[in-house]
């Protein structure tokens, strides 16, 4: 799941091929430079909505809602991630895998860091 480490060995693999092994790698890159960007900006939001969770219950302004609603879209959506992660073949980071955990109540976003994504 090291993407770093995947980068390192398909540009290893590539650099024989010569001019079509440059094309290959730059591919490459631009797929793992697009993952990571993806990583980053779910990650930012995570961490957002996480100090905005923070802030309300230091602050005692916690919205008035019951969160069902928001409680089965935000289901629906973490579903819906890995059914189309699922169907367009797509590799799941630990990000993926702790997002699915959060569904059987397992907090897992705490053991991510960056060597392991």
């Amino acid at each position: 799941d090291d993407i770093a480490a995947d980068d390192l060995a398909d540009e290893e693999r590539y650099s024989a091929l010569g001019r079509e092994g440059k094309v290959l790698i730059a591919q490459a890159q631009l797929a793992y430079k697009n993952k990571m960007d993806k990583i980053s900006r779910f990650r930012f939001h995570v961490v957002r909505r996480l100090d905005d969770v923070v802030s309300m219950i230091e602050s005692g302004d916690v919205e008035q809602n019951d969160g069902w609603e928001e409680a089965v879209f935000l289901r629906k959506s973490i579903s819906t991630h890995r059914r189309l992660m699922d169907e367009f073949d797509l590799e799941e980071t630990a990000l993926d895998r702790a997002l699915y955990m959060s569904l059987d109540g397992k907090w897992e976003f705490d053991t991510i860091n960056i060597d392991n994504l």
